[in-house]
């Protein structure tokens, strides 16, 4: 309720990459809240998540590219993907 700092933190950049997730996930059910500033938290690629597979986990790391490369790329244009949307 008071003023203080913005926190962000990431999650499921790559749907294989549960474990923030679970993390997220659990603070969220549990209320989980600064006593000063805000906290924000994100889930990244729900997407690639969706497909996560225990048997083949690298098979969910993205849907059509990479998270991690399309930073730097246009994001106007014709080029389309699940990460760029």
């Amino acid at each position: 309720a008071e003023a203080g700092p913005h926190l962000l933190l990431t999650a499921l950049v790559h749907g294989n990459e549960i474990a923030g997730g679970l993390m997220l996930s659990r603070w969220l059910r549990e209320g989980i809240r600064p006593r000063l500033g805000t906290l924000s938290l994100c889930f990244a690629n729900l997407a690639a998540f969706d497909r996560f597979d225990p048997a083949d986990p690298t098979a969910s790391r993205f849907v059509d590219e990479d998270l991690n490369r399309v930073w730097g790329q246009p994001l106007e244009g014709g080029r389309r993907s699940a990460e760029l949307d």
